[in-house]
């Protein structure tokens, strides 16, 4: 089970958790979470049971208390899809055809590298995929959570670049989080992006 979690004013808080499955009192999933900032939120849960076809669920709510989420200005990532992150120790850039339109298949490649620009080629597997993708409309009302094409094995080391494959449902303003793990850590980018 995926559980992803959004700030409904900015998209600014992200968290992609997995809960754990827990049989005894009945069947479900658990998992602790701490919400460092009040505001609104809308939370994901993305589950596909064996043999049957992906569940998706969405709810929104409140979180109450201090200190108060202050939004922040949301500007377009065009020309602008380099990130460094992690404290400076990656800079992930995100490759996109020159056209992204609604309704085609879009194929988006993440490249990860060093601090100094070197290729990351020993990318260890994050939930049996070479990374994870997740795309949101601003509004939060459209979500898409895609993996890699190929699923890997649990000794696979790849990289630099990892590519997803998706359609975007309708025109309008995404934001775009590309997660992956290297040495034992989680690497999170996030980019906007405008579909025409």
């Amino acid at each position: 089970m995926h559980l992803i979690i959004v700030n409904t004013s900015d998209l600014s808080i992200f968290a992609h958790l997995h809960p754990t499955f827990v049989e005894e009192n009945g069947s479900r999933f658990e998992i602790t979470h701490t919400f460092h900032e009040a505001d609104e939120y809308k939370a994901w849960v993305d589950v596909k049971p064996q043999g049957a076809s992906q569940v998706l669920a969405a709810f929104r709510f409140k979180v109450a208390g201090e200190p108060v989420h202050k939004p922040k200005a949301t500007g377009r990532d065009e020309e602008q899809f380099s990130k460094v992150v992690d404290n400076g120790c990656y800079r992930i850039d995100l490759v996109l055809p020159d056209h992204v339109a609604t309704g085609h298949n879009v194929n988006i490649t993440f490249r990860i590298a060093d601090s100094e620009g070197n290729p990351i080629r020993d990318l260890e597997p994050l939930m049996a995929a070479g990374g994870h993708c997740v795309i949101i409309t601003s509004d939060a009302k459209e979500f898409l959570h895609v993996h890699p094409a190929e699923e890997v094995a649990e000794n696979w080391r790849g990289g630099s670049d990892v590519t997803f494959s998706a359609t975007f449902p309708k025109s309008g303003a995404y934001r775009i989080w590309g997660q992956f793990q290297h040495k034992g850590r989680v690497i999170t980018a996030d980019y906007d992006l405008v579909v025409k």
